[in-house]
């Protein structure tokens, strides 16, 4: 593997000096540090490369030093993956310093590096200046709270980025309130995905109010966050006053029957949610002839998800009855449900 690996990465340098390449990946490699080195090296004199993955490497903090010097002088590169490298808080420091400079890169993702609360502080002192980034994944960094604050403190001046992903890194309801608080000042983010970060009722509460002032996002993930019944009708009322949000995802919420009701009534009102999923969250029969009462009435709703959620026989013939009554549903997702046969 060590002579493959050599020879991947002397072929991308060649490349990356000859400007021969526009789109270049050299995920889960182990290239570790050493590798990051020459790359960045070569990346100092590139002038064609746009894509570039580096994934899953083993790049440590000097790894990232290197590359990050290398992103203040390149001038092309639009796409950088970094996801899964443990480039720690000085690296994503080095990172963020960068991008004070750079220009160019729209797409950042580094994921799974271990960045913690001082690493998101530094992101975000760099999104308070950069005007080029527009997608940046920080998921499963262990940001926490405080590090959720600091993005969200960011958000409110920065006016660039449009999709932000901020998955499993437990900013709890206080980071959530955070969020929701940016959510009512900016204008430019589309999507925010905070799966699995523990945010509650409360959390939900929050982001809910935002949703009622907010007209630019159009993407909300917020999946596996102990949403519960409360944190649904929350939701649910926000979804009567919002008019710019398409894609929403409660999956695995414990929102149950009641849950469901309450996002019933609110597709009755809602006319621009066309994706909603609502996995594995306890709905069973009564809760799915709610929905397919309010399928009768939407008309703007195309995708509706609610596997695994024990609705059964009676539960789907409803849904599946509403349907000729509906004809912007296009797909419909019911496989673990109990539903067996007639």
């Amino acid at each position: 593997k060590e002579t493959s690996t050599a020879m991947a990465l002397q072929e991308a340098c060649r490349l990356l000096r000859a400007n021969s390449v526009r789109e270049w990946s050299l995920c889960n490699k182990d290239i570790g540090d050493g590798g990051a080195w020459e790359v960045a090296l070569a990346l100092r004199e590139n002038r064609s490369l746009t894509y570039l993955d580096l994934g899953d490497n083993g790049i440590g903090e000097s790894g990232a030093q290197q590359l990050a010097l290398a992103l203040k002088e390149n001038s092309r590169l639009t796409y950088l993956d970094l996801a899964h490298n443990g480039i720690g808080e000085s690296g994503a420091r080095e990172v963020a310093q960068s991008l004070k400079e750079n220009s160019t890169l729209k797409s950042l993702d580094i994921s799974r590096n271990a960045i913690h609360e001082a690493g998101a502080r530094e992101m975000a002192l760099a999104l308070r200046e950069n005007s080029s980034l527009t997608f940046l994944d920080m998921g499963g960094n262990g940001i926490g709270e405080g590090g959720a604050t600091a993005m969200a403190l960011a958000l409110k001046e920065n006016s660039s980025l449009a999709t932000l992903l901020l998955v499993r890194n437990g900013i709890g309801a206080g980071g959530a309130r955070e969020m929701a608080l940016a959510l009512k000042e900016n204008s430019t983010l589309t999507s925010l995905s905070i799966w699995s970060n523990g945010i509650g009722e409360d959390g939900s509460r929050d982001l809910a109010f935002a949703l009622k002032e907010n007209s630019s996002l159009t993407h909300l993930d917020l999946y596996w966050n102990d949403v519960g019944e409360v944190g649904a009708r929350y939701v649910a009322l926000a979804l009567k006053e919002n008019s710019s949000l398409t894609f929403l995802n409660l999956g695995r919420n414990a929102i149950g029957d009641v849950g469901a009701r309450e996002m019933a009534l609110a597709l009755k009102e809602n006319s621009s949610l066309t994706s909603l999923n609502l996995y594995y969250n306890g709905i069973r029969e009564e809760g799915a002839r709610d929905l397919a009462m309010a399928l009768k009435e939407n008309s703007s709703l195309t995708s509706l998800e609610l596997q695994a959620n024990g609705i059964g026989w009676e539960g789907a013939v409803d849904l599946l009855w509403a349907l000729d009554q509906n004809r912007g549903l296009k797909t419909l997702v019911l496989e673990s449900n109990g539903i067996g046969t007639a």
